[in-house]
């Protein structure tokens, strides 16, 4: 006869389902944090790049405007340069020549300036009384005066000549940068782009098919749609300089994804094959376990339905289960014997009608037992484990549930099933200690105060190949206020990153209701907006170094009884 199926088995199923569905995401998971630490580390070195690249051109401006502050620093030199554009090269050098060689002249001054800027590749300039233009190149670094201004390719700076005296304009002066020289001791990559647009020309910069082709001129706006198109597909880093250039490194995304698809497939194979021996191993076993539940229950259906003398086969039965099958068969055999008795004193004895009752099996009972034997199948040995999955599953009900508000004891009871996972997962490494004023138990904050902040250390700052990884949480009541205190000794941060990260909180509290840039610190930035929602602008939220050389987080807030949203 077919044996409906049972509830191990359904387990059974339940079981493997999840197991491959946690063993598929596991590689997913694991790539998407490869993804994220290889994005934010190429981000992070194309930052460097443009901001080296945009203090470049900053020192090259220094340069420039040194050169213009000699050219304007007298009288004599306007009247130099009035000479220089207005009279022929043989009278102006005849002047020269007869004041002995000495004092003011432009050939000289410019000639010294490619010995002090670097990569510097010509020297332009205008004067408003003059129709013709100076130029210097650095093959000819003594210039010579021209009709027309032409650019040369390279990245251009622009600066007004202006009188020190009259502070009338006398001119415009022009620097030309070699892009290669500029670019090439800094940035080595071959798979991105690193372009300049250059205000002076209108042009983008650069030496790959991103750069502007000749003739082709560009404003702000366009360069702006450029860049909302490149994002598609390409990581983009900006940075601005003091002349108005717009430094900007690309690196098309796919770059990333060649980086990292080695290792992801590495990882992807290792898991599945994994997977493939627990689930083999684990499926015998349960296997085993249901074939000698599913005998016991097929043999018991048997004799509920009147065939009594069947009895559960005691040799395939190991554990519990064996001592099951012989304390049923014994109680059947017992039930037997009583009713034979009964049977034959055709029940003249009282006491063997009581034995015979008593002997008796409710198979409601039974099936109660049985069900309760097929539930321990599941948890068989594992009540560690048990216990690890119980707070898991607590932690994801309070985290997908809908409420928007906790109490005190219930943050602090959540947290503590939080840091209880990372301490079972790295035994005797971490140290947590609570400091609750109980009188605080019943106050409402809103929902992941301070799971949040917990997160962040357990994240970012523990270091797990130490033994003394130390958190403590003190909550307190100072008159009409909440004091929170969050103490770790972690990695820590710099005092630069944490002058940054305050001045965020304190933005956020400003503006609760503002978007948090890309650079912010979600988890933070978010613990900090919702306060300030609920609270207002008289909350109190820092980051502070301390001396166990970690960082400690100081919250002040007031204390209400409810709170709205």
């Amino acid at each position: 006869m077919k044996v409906k199926e049972n509830q191990l088995n359904l387990i059974l199923k339940y079981y493997t389902l999840t197991t491959l569905i946690l063993m598929l995401a596991l590689p997913t998971l694991v790539t998407g944090v490869i993804y994220i630490q290889r994005r934010d580390a190429m981000v992070m070195e194309m930052d460097r790049i443009a901001k080296t690249m945009a203090f470049t051109l900053n020192n090259a401006t220094n340069g420039m405007n040194r050169f213009a502050q000699v050219l304007t620093s007298s009288n004599r030199w306007e009247k130099e340069l009035n000479r220089y554009f207005n009279e022929s090269y043989s009278d102006h050098h005849t002047y020269y020549l007869l004041n002995g060689a000495r004092g003011e002249f432009l050939p000289n001054e410019t000639l010294r300036q490619y010995d002090y800027n670097r990569h510097l590749t010509a020297i332009q300039m205008s004067l408003v009384n003059s129709e013709y233009f100076y130029e210097s190149l650095a093959e000819n670094p003594k210039g010579r005066k021209v009709e027309q201004l032409n650019f040369k390719a390279g990245v251009h700076l622009s600066m007004p000549l202006r009188s020190r005296f009259t502070l009338q304009d006398l001119g415009q002066l022009y620097f030309t940068y070699s892009y290669d020289d500029l670019s090439k001791e800094i940035f080595s990559e071959k798979e991105g782009e690193l372009l300049i647009f250059d205000p002076v020309v209108n042009q983008l910069v650069g030496r790959g098919n991103f750069a502007s082709k000749p003739g082709e001129t560009l404003t702000l706006t366009d360069i702006t749609a450029k860049i909302d198109q490149w994002q598609q597909d390409h990581f983009v880093s900006q940075e601005m300089t003091t002349t108005g250039h717009n430094v900007i490194y690309l690196m098309p995304k796919r770059i990333l994804w060649q980086r990292i698809i080695g290792i992801i497939l590495g990882i992807f194979l290792f898991v599945m094959f994994t997977a493939g021996i627990i689930l083999i191993f684990i499926f015998k076993q349960i296997r085993r376990y249901a074939d000698q539940v599913n005998d016991i229950l097929v043999t018991t259906r048997k004799i509920e339905k009147g065939q009594v003398y069947y009895r559960i086969n005691e040799n395939n039965k190991v554990a519990e289960l064996e001592q099951i099958t012989k304390a049923i068969n014994a109680m059947l055999d017992g039930q037997q014997a009583s009713m034979r008795e009964v049977f034959h004193l055709q029940l003249q004895n009282n006491e063997a009608v009581l034995k015979a009752l008593q002997a008796q099996i409710n198979p409601h009972f039974l099936y109660n037992t049985l069900e309760y034997i097929r539930m321990s199948a599941y948890v068989e040995g594992a009540d560690s484990l048990a216990e690890f999955v119980y707070d898991f599953s607590s932690l994801l009900r309070n985290n997908i549930n809908n409420e928007k508000e906790a109490t005190i004891y219930q943050e602090v009871y959540f947290i503590k099933k939080y840091v209880g996972l990372y301490q079972a997962r790295y035994p005797e490494k971490l140290s947590f200690d609570i400091e609750l004023d109980e009188s605080l138990n019943r106050i409402i904050l809103p929902k992941f105060t301070l799971q949040p902040l917990i997160e962040n250390y357990l994240v970012h700052g523990v270091d797990f190949s130490r033994q003394d990884n130390y958190l403590s949480l003190t909550i307190q009541r100072v008159a009409n206020t909440i004091e929170i205190k969050l103490i770790d000794n972690g990695k820590g941060m710099t005092r630069e990153q944490m002058d940054l990260l305050n001045t965020q909180i304190k933005q956020y509290i400003k503006n609760p209701y503002q978007i948090q840039p890309a650079q912010t610190s979600i988890g933070i930035g978010l613990v900090a907006q919702r306060l300030a929602q609920v609270f207002g602008k008289e909350i109190t939220m820092e980051y502070l170094l301390n001396t166990k050389g970690g960082v400690s987080v100081w919250l002040k807030l007031p204390i209400k009884e409810t709170i709205e949203f």
